[in-house]
């Protein structure tokens, strides 16, 4: 899941004598059904707790001017295919807060029971605060799986091939020209998935060789009561994630920095001067 702000969309000349062919047939959802739930949401602008990010700057400013500041979508993680009827268009920007969203929204919810890991995917982890790498990126969460290239990421590049062209077209023509260009990528990763996964699979036997022997030799070198250690404290930590993020800090590489030239020369002259070696001068 993710968004693209290159497929913005200006106000149609004659909005009342639009006809719509296919709505919500292909990838993007019907305009109707999205609309009404929408109106039930309020735009709360949420900054964000971290770096103030361009994305979510772009996606919040207010321009009038536009029916749709960009759009977002969903894709199959293990393929790379854009999923059908989940694609749509953003009307308010877009918004941090999924628990606020859906609590504010009467046509959302959640079921009892279920709890949400916040995450923030490679591709991004690396443009926040250094403690939010520990905290939220995917290395740290158990059962949670890597893909090459943010699969999202790799498909808005092919899209906005075309996007920029579908700004000023009707809101029915722009619909059936992003469900025509999705539709086209996923029928190209189709014929040319057996030959990307016989690839890709070899290079990961490959690696995961390397990446295990590598893995065996520091291990080896460590005692036996160090490691029940650490996993008693990883297990403890991963407890105590959901309620307070900043338990994993604890995976934070303890760095102690040098000390300054400054520090050294007031140590040195805080040393008691001894009688038997007298200070010289230059």
């Amino acid at each position: 899941m993710d968004s693209n702000f290159k497929a913005e969309h200006m106000p149609p000349k004659n909005a009342g004598n639009e006809t719509w062919l296919m709505d919500g047939q292909g990838y993007m959802v019907a305009s109707q059904d999205y609309k009404t739930p929408l109106g039930g949401t309020t735009n709360k602008i949420m900054r964000s707790d971290c770096n103030n990010h361009h994305a979510i700057s772009q996606a919040n400013h207010n321009r009038g001017q536009l029916t749709s500041t960009g759009i977002g979508g969903c894709a199959c993680a293990g393929h790379g295919c854009f999923i059908p009827h989940s694609t749509v268009d953003f009307q308010k920007g877009k918004h941090q807060n999924l628990g606020h969203q859906i609590a504010t929204n009467p046509f959302l919810s959640i079921l009892q029971g279920i709890k949400i890991q916040p995450g923030i995917g490679i591709w991004h982890v690396h443009g926040h605060k250094t403690e939010c790498f520990t905290r939220y990126a995917p290395n740290f969460i158990p059962g949670s799986g890597n893909v090459d290239g943010k699969i999202m990421e790799t498909l808005w590049s092919t899209l906005n091939v075309i996007s920029p062209s579908t700004q000023g077209m009707a809101t029915p023509h722009q619909q059936e020209v992003l469900d025509f260009q999705m539709n086209d990528s996923n029928f190209l990763k189709m014929i040319r998935m057996s030959s990307a996964l016989q690839k890709n699979y070899k290079a990961a036997q490959k690696h995961q060789v390397a990446v295990e022997e590598a893995f065996t030799s520091l291990n080896d070198t460590l005692p036996h009561e160090l490691q029940d250690q650490w996993e008693q404290e990883e297990q403890a930590t991963f407890a105590k994630r959901t309620d307070d993020p900043r338990a994993m800090d604890i995976f934070n590489v303890q760095l102690q920095k040098a000390p300054t030239i400054k520090l050294i020369e007031i140590d040195l002259i805080s040393v008691p001067k001894l009688a038997q070696h007298p200070q010289g001068s230059l």
